[in-house]
């Protein structure tokens, strides 16, 4: 991968660090965005925690990957923003400052700093990538293509990019071609996670549940702690009449600490079916303490 005009190679790389997005199914899905951002060398390591005088961009792009990681994308936008003060040229600090925005939902500001990375360097892919999802959460699909295309032709070996393009396929009601590209993801690596999310919504999209619940029950082997991938299974069930396990998945994503407010609402739903209404009333009410704004979650307590 390319470098930013700031890297210094002073030793050994760190570890190659995999940024992930991941939003809730029906509203946007999982899905990485900038893939990943060759690290600094050890020696000239920053930690979010450091307080000196003067930093280099390095070390301020270091210090603002903990933050990333950490989901304190706030912080991580100040200190991409003094990489970018020392080193104006560097696209990388661009393209996560970009990604920081996205996280916090300024698409807008997101869209600039994307568009910059790619104005130093046109073919950064990962900057692309990036820009591409924002159009997608802006539902500007033509645009998130355009881009997206472009990202695989520079790195056409990399199964997350297929992936996002699929969700694109997949927020414009084509699904045959997001299975698709879901597909080709997995063919390109068969240990993609995602990939085999976005093939069980597809898949539960189209009718087909008990197709989804493999997929999802692959995705879970592979990362048994994902809250999305329980939801989404805990859906499937649901919709094949297996209220039993339905219910533990959904459980088991309030365990993992969830935010996805469709959990709460979907077991209330369940709950209502077997009978438990009291227990309905509470999920659906926890759900709309929530997102007070949820329609879902009114219609849902208006059936108890």
């Amino acid at each position: 991968m390319l470098k930013g005009n700031s890297v210094k190679e002073n030793g050994s790389d760190k570890a190659v660090r995999l940024i992930l997005i991941s939003v809730i199914l029906f509203f946007t899905a999982a899905v990485p965005c900038c893939e990943s951002r060759d690290s600094r060398s050890n020696e000239s390591t920053g930690s979010a925690g450091l307080d000196l005088d003067f930093l280099t961009a390095d070390e301020y792009m270091d210090s603002g990957d903990t933050f990333y990681l950490s989901g304190d994308y706030e912080s991580a936008l100040t200190k991409y923003s003094s990489a970018i003060e020392i080193d104006p040229d560097n696209f990388e600090a661009y393209c996560f400052r970009g990604c920081s925005h996205m996280y916090i939902g300024d698409l807008d500001s997101a869209l600039v700093d994307l568009t910059r990375a790619i104005e130093i360097n046109p073919e950064y892919a990962q900057a692309l990538m990036a820009r591409g999802s924002t159009y997608r959460r802006k539902g500007e699909y033509e645009l998130a293509l355009s881009d997206i295309n472009r990202a695989i032709e520079l790195n056409p070996d990399d199964s997350y990019f297929y992936h996002s393009r699929g969700l694109v396929y997949h927020n414009m009601g084509d699904l045959d071609l997001a299975l698709m590209e879901y597909m080709t993801a997995i063919e390109i690596d068969p240990d993609n996670a995602y990939g085999y999310l976005g093939l069980g919504t597809a898949y539960w999209d189209k009718g087909a549940a008990q197709l989804a619940v493999d997929c999802h029950t692959t995705a879970l082997e592979m990362k048994p702690n994902w809250d999305y991938a329980y939801y989404n299974r805990g859906l499937s069930y649901e919709s094949l009449g297996n209220y039993e396990l339905a219910m533990a998945d959904y459980n088991t994503a309030e365990n993992l600490g969830t935010t996805i407010i469709n959990v709460f609402y979907h077991r209330g739903n369940v709950n209502r079916i077997i009978g438990s209404l009291d227990l309905a009333l509470v999920d659906c009410e926890k759900a709309i303490e929530m997102q007070p704004d949820s329609q879902l979650a009114y219609y849902y307590r208006g059936l108890v």
